[in-house]
């Protein structure tokens, strides 16, 4: 039987991550078990964590709970060097997506063995995200994407693997990740209908708690310095390609 999981590293903001899983239970198109991940929240978020049930599309819920926090990256490849998954779905606690995306993105990387990665684009139209025709009236071909909702199977499992943690915090792990799918000779695929963002951790609001303000700051801080270093890795990633 095929198992298809869907991941998450989990830091607070419960308003938000209820509404995502509510989301994705709902319209994931396919059954699939999700794998939580809490990286050091503060009680309410774990009270609503513990509490998760198996519902709608979701048959089965594995939580495992940190006090201290050490950031998406490290969280997640702690579940991901088991490889113990046919197609594996790294889901930010921020996003809405679209009806049946999971299975869409299954069908995909099944159809096509081109593929090495199938997105939900939560940005909406964002001059980075370039997107081009792919064979197929529900995908697009994206030449840079953000790693909110990613789907892979067995190729990125057994070559790929694991996020980057060069980056702080919250940098820039996932675009290393589309970045060594592409050197790998896949394609980097989104889905045409799109998902959507509930909250924009970068601009400043009248309505932030000091949490929020010490929270947008870290993010801005954390993404302006892992730049250097992603320019780095994309120039080893490059010359890996020449030297092949």
């Amino acid at each position: 039987m095929t198992q298809v999981t869907v991941i998450m590293s989990i830091y607070n903001r419960p308003r938000l991550t209820k509404q995502t899983i509510e989301n994705m239970r709902e319209y994931a198109g396919i059954p699939f078990k999700l794998w939580i991940v809490d990286d050091g929240s503060e009680q309410e978020t774990k009270d609503y964590l513990a509490s998760l049930k198996p519902e709608g599309y979701c048959e089965e819920v594995e939580l495992v709970t940190y006090t201290d926090s050490v950031g998406k990256a490290k969280r997640l490849n702690e579940f991901l060097v088991k490889k113990d998954y046919d197609f594996c779905c790294v889901l930010d606690n921020d996003v809405l997506l679209p009806v049946d995306w999971l299975k869409k993105c299954v069908r995909s990387l099944v159809e096509d063995e081109g593929i090495g990665l199938a997105c939900v684009n939560v940005q909406g139209i964002d001059p980075r995200i370039i997107l081009k025709e792919y064979g197929n009236p529900e995908r697009l071909i994206a030449l840079t994407i953000g790693g909110a909702c990613m789907v892979w199977g067995s190729f990125v499992r057994d070559n790929i693997t694991t996020f980057c943690e060069d980056y702080g915090r919250y940098g820039h792990e996932d675009a290393h990740f589309t970045q060594e799918v592409r050197v790998k000779n896949k394609a980097v695929i989104v889905l045409k209908e799109f998902g959507i963002h509930l909250d924009d951790r970068h601009l400043e609001k009248d309505s932030d708690t000091e949490w929020d303000k010490q929270y947008k700051k870290m993010k801005n801080d954390c993404a302006t310095s892992g730049v250097e270093t992603l320019r780095n890795n994309m120039k080893i990633l490059q010359d890996s390609i020449k030297n092949k």
